[in-house]
């Protein structure tokens, strides 16, 4: 049976893998889980991975050659995050490890909640609401309209293009 090692701590895997996504995953494969809150280290993925064919996990730790130079049974490291930077990918494939990541698929997400954040500035939803919860009179203000107004955007990697084009509209 493959030996999958999600190297989540106890306190980030619940974000990524509910009870059913894990349950699910645990019937296709033996999942080894981490048991430390602390930032995994290269020494540490070498240390609790061992034997396992598969490791996923999001872009922390970085991930050395000495990591597959000390993983024989690695096949695959799944990289849950687009960023690949901190891994060796010359020394996975020198160990025939294949590595993965993530599609862009949170740009959408991630920028329809950036035109929210800026709708609920201009307009001071969330400071109004919360000082009417507390019981307290809220100040009000005069809201802004964001038609005609310029938004700058630093850097043109996925989320930036997607922001770009709904922020157009």
């Amino acid at each position: 049976m493959t030996t999958i090692f999600l190297a989540y701590s106890p306190q980030s895997l619940p974000h990524y893998y509910g009870d059913n996504a894990l349950a699910q995953l645990q019937m296709l494969a033996d999942v080894r889980l981490n048991r430390s809150d602390a930032p995994m280290t290269p020494e540490d993925l070498i240390r609790q991975a061992q034997n396992c064919q598969i490791i996923v996990s999001s872009r922390i730790p970085e991930v050395p050659a000495a990591v597959f130079d000390n993983l024989p049974n690695l096949l695959a490291y799944c990289r849950c995050a687009v960023d690949i930077r901190n891994i060796d990918v010359e020394a996975a494939n020198r160990n025939g490890v294949l590595v993965t990541r993530a599609t862009p698929g949170f740009s959408g997400s991630v920028s329809e909640w950036i035109i929210g954040v800026m709708i609920d500035l201009s307009r001071d939803i969330s400071r109004t609401s919360y000082a009417y919860r507390r019981g307290e009179e809220p100040h009000i203000r005069m809201g802004r309209e964001l038609r005609g107004a310029t938004l700058g955007i630093v850097g043109y990697g996925t989320i930036a293009v997607y922001l770009t084009k709904i922020a157009s509209a």
